[in-house]
């Protein structure tokens, strides 16, 4: 089940973040849930209108901020509720008055094999004369577990869905 709930946020908050929220230290308790991790390509997304590469042809900005998560698990699964953050800042070239997109959830095994994976659609309007806005997005993951079996053995990537030519911008705009 996912909830939607549109807040206002500004960008400089987006560079704060809480995935390291849920592991113990050394000293700390037993890990019981799987790792959260951004999938670092895919944090950012400069989305063009048509085949556009100029500045001005920019639809919108879009960046994975923060995900929050809370863990609960018995022997049978872990049942795993991330609170994703999102924000957008609208482009001169934005007509739509929204950025439409999707982010992905994958949990993986610990060498890295894709058990699931799922995208969640948002629009993120621009009411008024808004540049920059912000979505908080709720969604819940259950992992089942074999006897003996931990959080340890997973890890949760989430990141957004980007286009071939998202990426490549990506790649080479770091």
């Amino acid at each position: 089940m996912k909830r939607l709930a549109p807040l206002l946020l500004c960008l400089p908050l987006a560079a704060c973040g809480s995935f390291d929220g849920l592991f113990g230290g050394d000293d700390g308790p037993a890990i019981i849930c799987p790792r959260i991790l951004p999938v670092v390509e895919a944090e950012e997304m400069t989305r063009f209108v048509a085949a556009g590469r100029d500045l001005t042809e920019v639809d919108f900005r879009a960046r994975l901020s923060d995900v929050r998560a809370e863990c609960e698990t018995d022997d049978e699964e872990i049942e795993l509720t991330l609170q994703v953050i999102l924000s957008a800042s609208r482009g001169p070239a934005n007509s739509e008055g929204a950025a439409d997109f999707s982010y992905f959830v994958a949990v993986a095994t610990r060498d890295e094999q894709i058990l699931t994976r799922s995208e969640y659609a948002v629009s993120i309007p621009f009411e008024g004369n808004r540049t920059n806005v912000g979505l908080l997005n709720e969604v819940d993951v259950e992992i089942p577990l074999s006897e003996g079996q931990t959080g340890r053995e997973y890890s949760v990537f989430l990141g957004l869905a980007l286009r071939p030519e998202e990426l490549e911008w990506n790649r080479q705009n770091r």
